[in-house]
């Protein structure tokens, strides 16, 4: 249930803005959890759910207070506080009624626990921005380059995605460590990144580490679970990929799952100081077909 109050100038007037004040700084010690840190986001972001919470705290103190000088105002202690009687009787109804908004729940697992794909010759880890930044945040250099199963170059690749961000309040990305059943090693990557949760929509990208894993039909097996997984779960409409068209390879891979070429993008992708053209070329959920390949 939502709930909107809206406050004239003239009730806002006459309530103890500094009593608002004090115990809003005083409810944010009550919020429950990981710290803004260990979820890697600001201090702003942390508290933004909990905001109800913080109303709840302080419209009943200060309600209570409004009571308390009404009551004192009866008694003839000070009449000029007889005024204050309507915004204790708008206000009270908002403090009661804040746990009818409570704050939104925080998806804990979704977010930090890693989701798993099986395929016939690999295992796919899903990451997502708050898993890297908590594996930042908690783990040796070491540690997260055997985690990536990673050399110094990607490590590098990642710690400025932790340090420059991976998302805003409507895009983010979702990411799959392509490891292999009979190495147990890391062998690419493939996922979602410009993924933008208000329209339904991403970028899939893949990439394979070694020209030795390359053209054994690993792609192949991963984009489909992969694309699977973002119609299926992550309720995906639209998966757009956007390829170099000289990269027959990749091309291919696109073609056997049904991708359309929309056009070309002109001077898109920067490539050693010079911008290439990329072809667009886009899947929708209704044209999916799981095992097309």
């Amino acid at each position: 249930m939502s709930i909107k109050f809206w406050i004239c100038p003239a009730i806002l007037h006459s309530f103890d803005i500094h009593y608002f004040l004090f115990f809003i700084q005083y409810s944010s010690d009550l919020t429950p959890g990981p710290s803004p840190k260990e979820r890697g986001v600001s201090e702003r972001d942390f508290l933004i759910p909990y905001y109800p919470v913080f109303l709840h705290h302080s419209f009943f103190i200060c309600s209570f207070v409004r009571l308390f000088n009404i009551r004192s105002a009866l008694k003839g202690r000070h009449s000029s506080d007889i005024v204050p009687l309507t915004s204790y009787i708008i206000f009270t109804p908002c403090w009661l009624l804040t746990d009818c908004c409570p704050p939104p729940e925080i998806a804990e697992l979704s977010d930090m626990e890693p989701v798993v794909i099986k395929t016939p010759r690999l295992q796919l880890k899903g990451l997502t921005p708050a898993i890297i930044h908590h594996l930042f945040n908690t783990l040796s250099k070491e540690e997260i380059m055997q985690f990536f199963g990673t050399d110094e170059k990607g490590y590098a690749h990642y710690l400025e995605m932790h340090e420059q961000g991976m998302e805003t309040h409507r895009i983010t990305l979702f990411v799959f460590l392509l490891i292999s059943d009979a190495t147990g090693e890391t062998i690419g990557e493939c996922g979602f990144h410009t993924l933008n949760k208000t329209h339904a929509r991403a970028e899939v990208f893949y990439t394979l580490r070694h020209e030795s894993d390359k053209r054994k039909g690993y792609m192949t097996e991963a984009l489909e679970a992969v694309l699977n997984f973002g119609f299926t779960q992550l309720g995906l409409q639209r998966v757009e990929a956007l390829v170099d068209s000289q990269n027959t390879a990749s091309v291919r891979l696109l073609e056997k799952y049904g991708f359309t070429k929309e056009g070309t993008i002109r001077a898109h992708y920067r490539v050693n100081g010079v911008n290439e053209d990329s072809d667009c070329y886009s899947l929708l959920s209704r044209e999916w077909k799981p095992g097309q390949a």
